[in-house]
């Protein structure tokens, strides 16, 4: 949040080469906005995390589990993009969590269908 709340205060240079004035940043709202967002990562990749800890639990290679467990340390360890070209941090939070649920979703649906062919096949 730092970054973007310097990038707003620098200014603009405007068109004779002196920094236009600028309002001051309201840290409070920025500081705000930075919390809302990674509590709603973090609840994406909890849910992301969820999914595979069900993927762990129903995998009987240990080979396979440890595949998993890495995968489980890869998600803990990831981060949102930030794009500092951006004039907000909240489009890059807003894209990784698209990509966090997404997964998150894809991986919940690939164990139902797994978990229904093997009910079938046990039938």
């Amino acid at each position: 949040g730092s970054f973007f709340t310097h990038k707003y205060e620098a200014g603009e240079m405007s068109e004779k080469g002196t920094r236009s004035e600028s309002p001051m940043v309201d840290r409070a709202g920025v500081m705000l906005d930075l919390y809302t967002a990674e509590v709603w990562y973090n609840t994406e990749k909890r849910k992301l995390l969820e999914a595979y800890l069900e993927i762990a639990e129903h995998t009987a290679d240990p080979l396979e589990r440890s595949d998993v467990a890495q995968r489980m340390i890869d998600v803990m360890a990831e981060r949102p993009r930030l794009d500092l070209e951006a004039d907000y941090f909240t489009d890059a939070y807003t894209a990784a969590i698209c990509a966090l649920s997404s997964r998150a979703s894809l991986l919940r649906r690939l164990v139902e269908r797994q978990g229904l062919a093997q009910r079938q096949a046990a039938e």
